[in-house]
């Protein structure tokens, strides 16, 4: 997988039948990473790659090369009937690649790598059913927890380092606040209007990346 959060994905469904491997690890760079060495040898025998597919930058730049190193392998995209969010910036319009921050998303996510590890080992498909299923109602149940407690707490604007939860906003009413904007921090009238917003809005928290 490229992702952590994928890795929980692939162990909740497949439990013992699968060895997950995460190519971006913690504190890596998605947008700079390099598989190393050892990846490329654990990719050249990898029966599946469950790929995010919603166009973040490691995949851009490695996904050919992954699949020329072992023709083989399955490759699921984790992406398909998702609704990509486009953002627009000074590059240009590109879809926000963060859809794993919705759980609604992660549902998707969760069933399309069920659909590829049942094709690469129908023997345990029922088995990954049964534990997919049991994976889908606990991400229905923290989306009705989510959803109450901002309704509860009358949250409708939060305010994050780097602009990654377009997903999340939707999904519960939220206006997103980013401070950097197309990777550049934020000028000093930028901040003081960054300070304005916070205080108007009653802020009192920042989500750091």
């Amino acid at each position: 997988v490229t992702i952590l959060p994928q890795k929980q994905f692939v162990e909740r469904i497949a439990g013992d039948y699968a060895r997950v491997i995460v190519l971006v690890p913690p504190g890596a760079d998605p947008h700079t990473h390099e598989p190393t060495p050892k990846q490329l040898e654990d990719i050249s025998r990898a029966s599946v790659y469950v790929k995010v597919g919603s166009g973040i930058e490691f995949e851009r730049a490695w996904m050919d090369k992954l699949s020329g190193v072992n023709p083989r392998m399955t490759v699921v995209d984790s992406s398909t009937g998702i609704q990509l969010i486009s953002s627009q910036s000074d590059k240009g319009s590109s879809a926000d690649p963060h859809i794993w921050l919705s759980p609604k998303n992660a549902k998707i996510m969760v069933e399309n790598t069920y659909q590829g590890l049942a094709r690469a080992d129908p023997l345990h498909k029922a088995e990954y059913r049964a534990n997919t299923d049991s994976y889908l109602r606990d991400l229905d149940t923290l989306d009705a927890d989510i959803s109450h407690e901002i309704s509860q707490k009358q949250i409708h604007t939060i305010m994050v380092y780097h602009p990654a939860w377009s997903y999340f906003a939707r999904d519960y009413g939220l206006l997103q606040i980013p401070i950097e904007t197309d990777g550049k921090d934020p000028s000093p009238t930028g901040i003081e209007k960054l300070i304005r917003q916070a205080k108007e809005g009653n802020i009192t928290m920042v989500f750091a990346s």
